[in-house]
């Protein structure tokens, strides 16, 4: 379900360790395949197909589908900005579900358009990097997590709740970066956060983030505004444009980390969340 991709092909295949996925439009291709989705509808998008091989113990195989399902779905979400999950089993499908699971997104709409990539092949080449490498990027990098989160973020209400959900992302990240740097035995100027995200930004040889996000981060935890002392004197627009310099940063953080490619596509453009609601400025 609220699967997007380039060009809505009607079919397209994705190789993975298990083999080849199958993936088919649902709706009628004279159908609007976007049509409710972007307006922030849960819809069928695609039905998806895969031969279980029967070499081994069929029920250690089944397992294993089920878990380059969730990859599949969480790859999906972060690639078109939707919660992607598993609507229902198909007739005569060897598996079947009572419901998704918690591990899964939680099936909900947004009313956006954040697709990441721009064609087909870009996507392709993606999900199969994020399927083979997820059950050690969810050791390493906390993928499951971030993803989550990342995905619960954009169903904020206002400002205030997309700040705290990016900066909760933000902490993930630095919380990465320290283990990391103990690991490998280097001493960071300062055991902080700023040196943290520093950090984390110089091991994979990106951009570092700038402090604004992070001070107006800080006058609303502190001063319970997102303009104050640390960020004075911005009003809505420059705030949200804090937010999407940030998440731009976290977008590539996340290519990078994720050995994904560089970000082929800005989604979040310094006017994305102009006309959130904000319920702590004047």
């Amino acid at each position: 379900m609220n699967m997007l991709v380039p060009g809505d092909p009607d079919k397209f295949t994705i190789s993975t360790a298990l083999g080849t996925w199958e993936f088919e439009r649902f709706a009628d291709p004279n159908a609007d395949l976007r049509q409710g989705i972007e307006e922030g509808h849960a819809k069928d998008s695609y039905m998806i197909f895969l031969d279980i091989p029967v070499h081994g113990s069929r029920a250690a195989v089944q397992d294993q589908a089920v878990d380059e399902l969730l990859y599949i779905c969480l790859s999906a979400s972060y690639l078109c900005g939707q919660a992607v999950t598993l609507g229902r089993a198909l007739p005569m499908s060897d598996l079947s579900f009572l419901s998704a699971g918690g591990f899964f997104p939680r099936m909900r709409g947004f009313a956006s358009t954040l697709e990441v990539t721009s064609n087909l092949v870009e996507y392709v080449n993606i999900m199969e990097a994020f399927v083979q490498s997820f059950p050690q990027l969810d050791t390493t990098e906390k993928a499951r997590l971030l993803v989550h989160h990342w995905l619960d973020g954009l169903s904020c209400w206002s400002l205030e709740d997309l700040t705290l959900s990016t900066s909760t992302m933000l902490e993930v990240i630095a919380a990465t970066a320290k283990d990391h740097a103990r690991a490998n035995g280097v001493t960071l100027t300062k055991n902080d956060f700023p040196h943290r995200i520093e950090y984390a930004a110089d091991r994979f040889g990106i951009i570092r983030l700038g402090s604004d996000f992070r001070n107006m981060r800080n006058d609303l935890v502190h001063e319970g505004t997102l303009s104050s002392s640390k960020f004075p004197g911005k009003d809505s627009l420059e705030c949200a444009k804090a937010v999407s310099e940030c998440l731009d940063w976290i977008d590539t953080y996340m290519h990078t980390a994720f050995s994904l490619g560089p970000v082929v596509r800005r989604r979040f453009k310094p006017n994305y969340w102009a006309g959130l609601n904000s319920f702590s400025l004047g």
